[in-house]
């Protein structure tokens, strides 16, 4: 069965290639962020209380969310596919690389909207003590 999920194309019956690479294609996206967030990360570290640095770390980490939420939405369409599809195998490793893909996305957006509660506190915190 293939099907489009999103501009990603997902096939079953033993062809996991288009899976793989769609994933792939999402993880680097999400690379590119994370380099974006590390060097913000590490201007931080010489400069905790720069405001400007605090907001572009809220908007990283709002694309961050967005990525996330995009590639879980997917990886959750490729599981009700896979589970429609008649005979599927869901002790195959194909669908196990699946659950595996959902729960690290999940585990990734639950830490990002830790992350940018904690930021948008600390920008709010520093922003107040600007106008002291």
């Amino acid at each position: 069965m293939a099907g489009n999920i999103r501009g990603i194309q997902v096939e079953f019956s033993g062809n996991t290639t288009k899976l793989q690479k769609a994933l792939r294609q999402m993880n680097q996206e999400a690379r590119k962020t994370d380099k974006e967030l590390k060097d913000i990360n590490r201007a931080l570290k010489f400069n905790p209380g720069n405001t400007a640095l605090l907001a572009q770390k809220q908007q990283v980490l709002g694309d961050k969310i967005k990525q996330t939420k995009t590639q879980l939405n997917a990886l959750r369409d490729a599981q009700r596919r896979f589970n429609e599809t008649p005979g599927a195998d869901k002790q195959s490793a194909e669908y196990r690389q699946l659950e595996r893909e959902i729960i690290v996305a999940e585990s990734k957006l639950k830490h990002f909207n830790s992350e940018l509660q904690k930021v948008k506190y600390e920008h709010i915190t520093r922003m107040g003590e600007a106008f002291q």
